[in-house]
């Protein structure tokens, strides 16, 4: 588990759990929010945040819809927060 995933997947749930929007794949989080944004909450760089974005995209944890992005597997980035383990 790293720790910066876990700050990253906690400032994402939080932007999703106020300003998501729930679909029919997962929760929209809106495009008001960049990438900056989440590097701010989770104390880290922004290009740490694109880093861990990308992985989580090729692992369809999310998926990226323009400047937005659909979290695809909510559980996922519980685990990540908590340390636990598939």
């Amino acid at each position: 588990m790293s720790p910066v995933k876990a700050r990253i997947a906690r400032a994402l749930l939080q932007v999703a759990e106020i300003l998501g929007q729930r679909t029919a794949g997962g929760i929209a989080v809106p495009d008001a929010i960049r990438q900056r944004d989440i590097a701010a909450m989770a104390g880290v760089a922004r290009e740490t945040v694109n880093r861990v974005l990308h992985e989580w995209e090729h692992n369809k944890v999310v998926t990226k819809v323009g400047h937005s992005y659909l979290i695809a597997d909510i559980r996922a980035l519980e685990r990540e927060v908590t340390g636990e383990f598939q």
